[in-house]
């Protein structure tokens, strides 16, 4: 099977059985149709399921985030992966960051450098305004994207 890694994952030569996997993995129940189905209301525009991947004429697309759950799976069918990265790389940029991280924000830094990609999900009250304030001022990458630049910052 053949990987490219850029914003998304674009696969081919998925084997039939890891195909029908990775589909039935990123197909949830649409819980806007279960609500509507509970209360009696009609469903007529609203999906049943919902499909977090695109078919497309030499195999699927899927979520970026997605990759570890399918080498994963790809190693359970015993099937072998070719990845090619393609992801956008920027220079690394020094830049200094001034504020004051909280004993549990400076261990959300380094769990999330500690990867190559994912997302950091914050809770109401961790005080995100810090990375919004970067953010702003134009001084970090969407979604810490490059984490070089993140480790520069934070590190």
């Amino acid at each position: 099977m053949e990987i490219i890694i850029n914003n998304r994952l674009e696969l081919s030569n998925i084997p039939n059985k890891l195909y029908q996997g990775v589909c039935s993995r990123l197909t949830l129940d649409n819980p806007k149709w279960i609500e509507n189905d509970k209360m009696g209301r009609w469903n007529g525009g609203t999906p049943k399921h919902l499909r977090f991947y695109e078919k497309t004429a030499s195999g699927l697309i899927l979520p970026r985030g997605f990759t570890r759950q399918l080498i994963s799976m790809a190693s359970r069918y015993n099937v072998s992966c070719q990845v090619e990265d393609q992801r956008r790389s920027l220079p690394e940029t020094d830049l200094i960051f001034h504020g004051k991280l909280k004993p549990f924000q400076e261990k959300a830094v380094s769990d999330i450098l500690s990867r190559e990609f994912g997302t950091l999900s914050a809770a109401t009250g961790s005080d995100k305004r810090t990375g919004k304030n970067l953010w702003d001022n134009g001084k970090i990458e969407a979604s810490f994207c490059n984490y070089k630049l993140a480790q520069t910052q934070f590190g």
